[in-house]
């Protein structure tokens, strides 16, 4: 009878212990979820710096291998056309950059064409207007574009503990240029 007691009470020891590790892998995927739907919720903070840097700033999205290969369907297929397996990788970030110019330079005349040429420390612009009033030239722009990924933890007074949430900010040094979109998705097992 001993011997029925002591297996009945490890079986339901052992059950108690699957069922408490059930549960707490459930808690921590309920806690991705909510913090994926705040960072889905809350919008790009967009900002300049002193150097008239563009910054965007925004929540990462957290996503299991499975998720992502369901939602990022042509992100996968580049993926794979670069060569990495896509089970190694880590996260995916997107940022989309615009470039505005504004040009007033005087035209040179060579040769029966209006020549003008302009550049700054990012931007290089040079064409000329033939005689049959067409715009022949090239334009270069160089940027360079930092992702700081980081975390924020949870504040009181001074005491900062725990990770509230993951945070992508990005950075574009280029004056001329401003951040219109960034995303940035990390991916758990």
């Amino acid at each position: 009878m001993v011997k029925y007691l002591t297996v009945a009470c490890l079986f339901l020891f052992g059950m108690a212990l699957s069922f408490a590790y059930m549960y707490d892998k459930e808690r921590i995927d309920n806690n991705r979820l909510g913090k994926n739907q705040t960072a889905l919720l809350e919008d790009v903070k967009f900002y300049r710096l002193k150097d008239s840097a563009s910054v965007a700033e925004i929540k990462v999205l957290k996503l299991t291998k499975s998720e992502f290969k369901d939602h990022f369907v042509g992100a996968n297929k580049m993926i794979k056309d670069v060569g990495i397996r896509p089970k190694d990788v880590i996260g995916l970030n997107t940022t989309v950059v615009e470039t505005d110019v504004k040009i007033d330079v005087p035209l040179i005349a060579k040769d029966s064409m209006k020549c003008f040429e302009y550049s700054d420390k990012y931007t290089l612009i040079s064409g000329c207007i033939t005689p049959s009033n067409r715009f022949v030239g090239m334009f270069h722009s160089a940027d360079s574009i930092f992702g700081i990924p980081h975390i924020e933890k949870h504040k009181f007074l001074f005491i900062r503990w725990g990770i509230k949430s993951y945070k992508m900010t990005v950075v574009s040094k280029n004056p001329n240029s401003t951040i219109i979109f960034t995303e940035s998705v990390a991916v758990v097992d």
